[in-house]
Formats: structure tokens, sequence, C-alpha cells
């Protein structure tokens, strides 16, 4: 199988965040912020996606957030305690990510998903897990589900089928319309066994 060097984190301030790493399967890391950025630069990563905000306005939302919800997507508004928090912690992980070379998008999680038709975690959970298998087994959690999403837009943005929404305070990067998500992972599952 080959190996790519991607990561999806769903950034917490306060627990360890959820990480997911794809190799010849989904690794499933839970990691105190601290040691993210040393777990990642072992491994190689060259592009995470994290569930967080990777800029700060005043606002409540930022112009890229508000293309989002004119869009029909629910998100929290920066000017509650704990998104900013986790909008600060987000620029500091991105800002040492980036001077070890590491690319850093934001995306959203739930956005993703619906962009891709799931409305349901659990039929989106069994589709991931048809094509990508976990390295060990476990139930997941919500924070494992989010960080696997980021991933997957890892990989989709790596393969060019995503869709960067930028505005002048930030990008978020969502799939592409019209991506089926079970045939990318039939494709992606079939060319890592060649």
């Amino acid at each position: 199988m080959r190996r790519h060097d991607l990561a999806g984190i769903d950034l917490s301030v306060s627990r360890p965040s959820s990480t997911a790493i794809f190799g010849n399967c989904i690794e499933l890391l839970i990691l105190p912020p601290e040691d993210i950025v040393e777990e990642l630069t072992s491994r190689d990563i060259s592009l995470v996606a994290i569930d967080s905000p990777l800029n700060l306005t005043n606002k409540p939302y930022r112009d890229v957030e508000r293309i989002l919800l004119s869009r029909g997507y629910r998100l929290l508004p920066l000017n509650m305690k704990g998104m900013r928090k986790l909008a600060i912690e987000g620029i500091k992980l991105k800002e040492k990510l980036e001077a070890v070379g590491v690319e850093v998008i934001e995306t959203h999680p739930r956005s993703a998903r619906l962009a891709l038709g799931f409305h349901d975690v659990s039929d989106f959970s069994k589709l991931i897990m048809k094509y990508l298998k976990l390295c060990s087994e476990r139930n997941l959690s919500k924070d494992d589900i989010d960080a696997i999403t980021c991933l997957l837009v890892s990989l989709l943005y790596r393969y060019g089928k995503a869709e960067i929404i930028s505005g002048k305070e930030g990008a978020i990067v969502l799939p592409a319309s019209g991506i089926h998500l079970d045939t990318f992972l039939a494709n992606l599952s079939d060319s890592m066994e060649e």
C-alpha cells in the first residue's frame, strides 16, 4: 500500500485532541496540544486539516464564515469565549506546524459532511470504515469522527477535489460539490493496493 503523509485534527482546548493519521490504515491518537507538532513531524506529515478557526476577528463571524452561513451551514461565533480560546490555540498550532514545513488548512467537519450529503454521522462513519480501516478497533467518539472528517478533507484537498472558500479573514476547505464519496474512496482504496 502507498503511504500518505496526511492528518486531521479535531482541536480541543479543554481536553487532548483527537488526531487521525493516514497510512496503511487510519491511526487515531489522543494528543495533548504540546505533543501534536512533535508527533506529526516524527511521521513526516506534510498536510494537516484542523477543525479550528485559524484567523481571528473582533466580529462574531469572519467574512469566510459568513459565506458558509449564507450557504446554510451552522457555525459557532468567535465571540463565544470557548471559540475564541480554540481560535487562539489553532493559530498557535498552525504557526508551529508551518514553521517546520507542514501545510495547514482549516476545515469544519460538520459542514464537510453536509457538503458530501451526510446528515447522519453513522452513515458517514460506515462508509469511511468500508474503505479506510482503523489501525486498531475501538468505538469512535464524536471527536474521532471529526478528526477522521478533517483527514478526509486533507485527502480531497490533496487530490484536487476540495473547494477553498476564501475571504479577507481566512479560508475554509470543504469537499468540492459533486463529489461521490463512495466512488472517491473506492478509487483511493484500489490505488493503495497497486
